[in-house]
Parts: C-alpha cells; structure tokens; sequence
C-alpha cells in the first residue's frame, strides 16, 4: 500500500492539484484533503454527496461539523495513524455499514496547500 501513497504523490506533483481533483470528481469512492485536525480542504462530489452538502459549503470547515461525535474522534485517530505511519487501512463498522477506509500522508510544494497532510478514500457498503 506503501506504493499507492508514492503514486499519488507522484500525480499531485506532476499533473498539479487542480487537473488531479478534476479526475476525482469522476470517482465514486468518498474522496478528502485535510489537515491533521479534520479541516477539508478538498472533498470530491461523492463526499459531499454522502455529507449531504454542496462541496462550496464542506470545503473549510472541520470534519467533525458533519459526523456523530464517535466518528469524529475516530477520524482524527486515523489521521494522527496515517500521518505517523505513511498510510493507513482499516475498516470500521457504523450505523449497519462498513467503511473501507484508505489514509495516506501526502505533502504539496504549493504555499497554499502546505497544511494539507491526508489523503483519504473511503467506500461504503452495507452490512
């Protein structure tokens, strides 16, 4: 998994963050940037489909804000994980779904995008 982490690093710096978030918009898996405190600083239309909110409002704001609070400490857990060891895999069970959850640390040249740290990819499926 160690060599997915390596390719999307790869991507982000070749192709640019805004050619490669076109790419993820066409992805049905739930798709996030953020910083290590759950900020998003980018979200694809799947997760903010599943969120239930326009990707304008989720962008900026805490992971947190849109999940129960057992699933938020869960989250910022699994990102503290990912960030210590370059990647994280693992599944969660919640509200009768599995959540296949893919974590990895990633780092921009850009100034804006500096603080951004996790990638993260997550599929649901039903118990």
């Amino acid at each position: 998994m160690k060599e997915v982490s390596k390719i999307i690093n790869k991507v982000l710096k070749k192709d640019g963050v805004k050619n490669f978030e076109e790419i993820l918009d066409q992805i049905n898996e739930m798709i996030s940037y953020t910083d290590l405190e759950g900020k998003i600083y980018y979200l694809n239309i799947a997760f903010a489909e599943f969120l239930g909110d326009s990707k304008e409002n989720i962008i900026g704001k805490e992971e947190g804000c849109y999940l129960p609070v057992e699933l938020k400490d869960i989250c910022l857990q699994n990102n503290r994980d990912a960030y210590k060891n370059g990647i994280l895999k693992k599944v969660d069970i919640f509200d009768g779904r599995i959540f296949e959850v893919f974590k990895s640390k990633v780092s921009f040249k850009e100034e804006k995008q500096k603080n951004i740290k996790i990638f993260t990819v997550i599929k649901i499926k039903d118990c």
